[in-house]
Parts: structure tokens; C-alpha cells; sequence
């Protein structure tokens, strides 16, 4: 495994970002969204979900990220 230092540029040489996905399959289908065309890979599918907020559960960020992305109730 080859390990790369971002020392020189004043960063950490590892950063960590916890992040969630929501797969939802219902009667063998998936539940994907497609990205915006304007933001970073742009119209491509993806699973719902995001980033974890410093301290939130990831049932919590699950929850956020369908209502945010996809107006969904999750109970």
C-alpha cells in the first residue's frame, strides 16, 4: 500500500470524514437519487446521504439527509 503526505501543503496526511448512505429496497428495486447537473458529478446516481454531523447518530443522519434530499418522512 502506497501512503502520500500532504505535509508540505500544511494538511494532515490522513483525514477522516464520516459520511451515510441509505439503501432502501423495496419489492427488489432501489431507491437512488440523481445529482444536480451543477454540482460535482453531476447527473450521476447515487444512494441518499451525506455527511455525519460532529455528535449525531447515524440513524439521525440518515433521517436528515432523505428529508433534506428527498422530502421523505422517516419514522
Amino acid at each position: 500500500m502506497r501512503r502520500y503526505s500532504c505535509r508540505d501543503r500544511g494538511r494532515p496526511a490522513v483525514m477522516s470524514i464520516r459520511v451515510i448512505a441509505a439503501v432502501i429496497r423495496r419489492d427488489g428495486a432501489f431507491l437512488l437519487g440523481r445529482r444536480p447537473t451543477n454540482k460535482r458529478h453531476g447527473g450521476m446516481w447515487e444512494f441518499p446521504g451525506g455527511k455525519v454531523k460532529p455528535g449525531e447518530k447515524p440513524e439521525t443522519t440518515a433521517r436528515r439527509e432523505l428529508t433534506e434530499e428527498l422530502e421523505l418522512d422517516v419514522t
